[in-house]
């Protein structure tokens, strides 16, 4: 039961998975990666994806776009107060657009392996 609580802990709070831990160093340091990382990409003029998808005639740019918005809620509570604040609506005219979304996938699917890192150690199998 403690593996899950310390899952669902890093899930919504990047890094707090560790912090629950006591692996204080390893969980602020990837509490402040993976936030800065998100906040760069909204500050970039990045763009939240809907799980709604986009329509259109390609099957595989809906599927693409559902696999991004799983990616980007991967990041957690942070996602969901950006989404409800009106923050990633994106502008693609933007300079860094593409970087902007580029890093709010990847601070999500960054939290995804931060959070098998804390299982790991919650087994044991990882110090």
């Amino acid at each position: 039961m403690k593996t899950i609580f310390v899952c669902v802990l890093g899930w919504a709070i990047p890094g707090a998975g560790h912090l629950l831990q006591k692996k204080w160093g390893r969980g602020l340091l990837l509490l402040g990666s993976i936030l800065t990382m998100f906040v760069l990409g909204i500050y970039m003029e990045g763009r939240l994806v809907d799980f709604k998808g986009e329509p259109g005639p390609d099957p595989f740019a809906s599927l693409f776009s559902f696999l991004q918005a799983i990616a980007e809620a991967s990041v957690g509570i942070v996602y969901f107060i950006a989404k409800q604040a009106g923050l990633g609506i994106g502008e693609p005219k933007a300079f860094a657009f593409d970087y902007g979304n580029k890093f709010l996938y990847t601070a999500g699917l960054l939290n995804l392996l931060v959070i098998l890192d804390a299982y790991d150690i919650a087994l044991g199998k990882k110090g």
